[in-house]
């Protein structure tokens, strides 16, 4: 009689600790959900800036200086110089056939 009690006071506690745990699963995935939303909002990718000349390119919003990746023709370019918030140049001459995007987190 004891060793059945000890039983059932045993399948009680595994059911409560499986119900705390199932709890505390949804509360990480909904703040885990609202941490990337807000990062995503301050985060742009594959954005085709506006070409302002052959070498000078403006992004859409106002990126944090060390943030922004340029990708040349599909290629990372390494040597790009920061012109302002939004703006940057290459060393060379961009033509029409070229494909530039950019990847930045935005200013807030």
């Amino acid at each position: 009689m004891i060793a059945e009690y000890n039983q059932e006071l045993k399948v009680e506690l595994v059911e409560k600790e499986i119900l705390a745990v199932e709890l505390k699963t949804i509360d990480i995935i909904d703040n885990t959900r609202q941490f990337v939303e807000s990062l995503e909002a301050h985060i742009v990718i594959n954005e085709t800036p506006t070409k302002l000349t052959a070498r000078i390119f403006q992004t859409a919003n106002d990126y944090i200086s060390d943030s922004i990746v340029v990708y040349f023709n599909g290629i990372k370019e390494k040597y790009i110089n920061k012109l302002s918030d939004n703006t940057f140049s290459f060393n060379l001459d961009i033509i029409v056939s070229d494909t530039i995007e950019v990847e930045y987190f935005k200013q807030s």
